[in-house]
């Protein structure tokens, strides 16, 4: 799945492994600039990580698929 790193000014595009940088600039308080970058992303759905939380194993893509098919399958999820 492509990865978006969302900062104010720094680059980290690395496309063998699909990250691309997202700046996202202006008047806007933290929020409004993640909400900024957010508009900038087509896919149908954006799993969001902050940087202070950590990765501690590794990362188990089929409970991400199990939950990205209950939200394909319950418009009411949102979150």
């Amino acid at each position: 799945m492509p990865v978006y790193l969302n900062t104010e000014h720094k680059k980290c595009d690395v496309p063998e492994f699909e990250v691309h940088t997202l700046n996202y600039e202006g008047n806007h308080e933290w929020g409004g600039r993640l909400k900024g970058a957010l508009e900038n992303i087509s896919t149908e759905f954006v799993l969001v990580m902050l940087e202070d939380f950590f990765l501690q194993g590794d990362v188990r893509s089929d409970i991400i698929e199990q939950c990205l098919g209950y939200m394909r399958n319950d418009s009411e999820i949102s979150c």
